[in-house]
């Protein structure tokens, strides 16, 4: 590794990281990463076929990998990577996902439908059906005709099922049928826990029943919580959390950087040790993608060793990650990229001037900016949350329950919030969006915020919130990076 020190003297390294993570960005609801997808070592069970319940928050991979298992190239790489033969070659097809494709999957409109003519677990059953090709279903040509040929012959699945199995069988093949974007099923939440309950038992009763047929459901910990069922304990030995750690966190940002592009990254590769081009084409490094040592060696030169002037601040490797950290120690790779992209850019704008492409006070400059995109994801993904949390600026954390409580009390938050929840159909049934229980009981919202990874407990009670959402939120912290100042 003796060539990372070669970058102390590269002046273009700044504008190279803040343009190739901006190109980089991506929205996972409509297309995957343009360099192909990190594999983290974190990751590989839940591609496993026999990993039916994948657990994940708001930008942890869920939908890249939904998404990724129905592209050969990227099944194939995966499958390469991970050394799982199971992936190289299975019948895939999906049961439900983010995009409007009424011919692949039924809609939300097209579930509320279904739910008049079946139950949930029926629901499921004559999707699986169609979605692998049962010739029950070839003749049918609406989802609730699907539903009602389901309701009306309870024989016809399990011995669909069984036939689906033996050609997979006879083909050696694994059929994979996937499942995404759940919190889109349906604007009522207890509509939604019982379709997703229905789910979760359609999914048991493949991995119980057959051999060949496998369901893999990628969820958010909250819908899965709400959506138990009897039998649901069955399923937790063929769960997965997708988690990130500090170390597959840089590896993203190291393998993101040396497949940029052009001369930049080829010299990026030349400088940082060895790299090998994998089936996909994309480069890989083995030691920075795995090597903790190496990666903060690499790092000190790209940001310093401390955040201040000396290691009273902390070490730069270290701090990044642990301000990007939601209440349960989750750090988005998406946060954490627009961090480092943000703290590139003005570092490279703004200190032309400096030893290191990223300058210590730009990296409390991206995590502040990474904070205002978190709250905006989660304001789209559960717009109950900022209805919660707003009311609390200006304040400074830790806070005791009793002053969040007064404040809700003061702004009225709990009926608003009980108003947001009333049953309704919205004109929009694809971009509904799931809501909190409870919704009366002032500790219990608290709780669910807490299981969200907003907020956190101190040993006394008291109420915290994590940097990445207090910062925009603005909340202060003694000692902390100050709040975003609220125009």
């Amino acid at each position: 590794m003796e060539n990372l020190m070669e970058l102390a003297d590269s002046r273009s390294l700044g504008g190279y990281i803040a343009a190739v993570l901006a190109d980089e960005a991506v929205d996972a609801d409509t297309r995957l990463p343009r360099r192909g997808v990190y594999t983290p070592l974190e990751h590989r069970r839940a591609l496993l076929p026999d990993t039916t319940v994948v657990r994940g928050a708001r930008g942890v991979g869920k939908t890249v990998w939904f998404r990724s298992l129905q592209v050969e190239t990227l099944r194939s790489s995966a499958a390469s990577e991970y050394r799982l033969p199971a992936l190289r070659d299975p019948l895939v097809a999906v049961g439900y996902g983010n995009l409007l494709e009424p011919d692949l999957y039924p809609s939300a409109a097209d579930l509320l439908e279904m739910t008049d003519v079946a139950s949930p677990s029926e629901i499921w059953s004559a999707v699986v059906l169609k979605v692998l090709g049962s010739p029950v279903m070839a003749s049918l040509t609406s989802w609730t005709s699907r539903a009602r040929a389901v309701h009306n012959d309870p024989r016809v699945v399990p011995r669909e099922y069984a036939r689906l199995d033996r050609e997979m069988e006879s083909e050696e093949r694994t059929a994979l049928v996937l499942f995404d974007a759940l919190d889109r099923m349906s604007a009522s939440r207890p509509v939604t826990d019982r379709l997703v309950r229905g789910l979760l038992q359609v999914a048991l009763d493949l991995r119980v029943g057959t051999r060949n047929i496998r369901a893999k459901v990628f969820a958010r910990p909250d819908l899965l919580d709400s959506a138990r069922f009897t039998d649901a304990s069955k399923l937790d030995a063929n769960r997965v959390d997708l988690t990130w750690s500090s170390t597959s966190l840089f590896g993203l940002f190291f393998t993101t950087l040396g497949n940029g592009g052009g001369s930049d990254a080829a010299d990026f590769r030349a400088q940082t040790g060895a790299w090998r081009q994998g089936l996909d084409g994309r480069w890989r490094s083995d030691v920075l993608s795995a090597d903790q040592s190496a990666q903060a060696h690499l790092f000190t030169k790209i940001a310093g060793p401390y955040m201040g002037s000396s290691i009273k601040r902390g070490r730069t490797y270290q701090w990044l990650p642990s301000h990007l950290a939601d209440g349960r120690g989750m750090v988005s790779p998406r946060s954490f990229l627009t961090a480092l992209r943000q703290a590139a850019e003005r570092t490279s704008t703004l200190r032309g001037g400096h030893e290191y492409a990223i300058h210590r006070d730009e990296l409390k400059e991206g995590v502040r900016f990474a904070s205002q995109g978190r709250v905006t994801e989660i304001e789209e993904d559960l717009p109950w949350v900022p209805l919660l949390v707003r009311p609390l600026e200006g304040l400074q954390v830790p806070l005791a329950q009793s002053d969040v409580f007064d404040r809700w009390r003061t702004q009225d938050v709990l009926g608003r919030l009980e108003h947001m929840q009333e049953p309704r159909i919205s004109a929009e049934l694809s971009e509904v969006r799931v809501g909190p229980r409870d919704v009366l009981d002032e500790h219990a919202v608290l709780e669910q915020l807490a299981d969200v990874g907003v907020v956190t407990y101190r040993y006394d009670g008291r109420v915290d919130l994590p940097d990445v959402y207090r910062l925009a939120f603005g909340l202060g912290r003694k000692g902390g990076i100050p709040r975003v100042a609220v125009n």
